[in-house]
């Protein structure tokens, strides 16, 4: 849900360091807690891929206060919940071979 929730703006540059802020701050943006507030740094793989290229064009198309994601637009918690529940069956079906492993692994 808090990477569904991602605004574009919450994708930054801090000291030349690529990270992603989450937040509560934006309209339809919650955390589940005060300490699920974060910084979390953009791995050099997602970055090389196009993600700050995407990001980029996003951006120029809706702006920073906007959803990252265009499917995602508040509220965003029953699109969450849906997406998460085929994203299991996708991976049970055809990534892992144990129903131990979940999306959270």
């Amino acid at each position: 849900t808090e990477i569904a929730q991602l605004k574009v703006g919450d994708v930054r540059q801090g000291d030349g360091i690529w990270f992603i802020d989450f937040n509560d701050a934006g309209e339809g943006q919650n955390l589940k807690n005060l300490s699920s507030a974060r910084s979390v740094p953009i791995h050099r793989q997602l970055i090389g891929l196009g993600f700050l290229d995407y990001v980029g064009e996003r951006a120029g198309r809706v702006g920073e206060g906007d959803a990252l994601w265009p499917y995602f637009e508040p509220p965003v918690m029953p699109k969450a919940k849906a997406w998460t529940k085929w994203f299991s069956r996708y991976l049970s079906d055809h990534v892992v071979d144990r129903q131990s492993k979940t999306f959270h692994s």
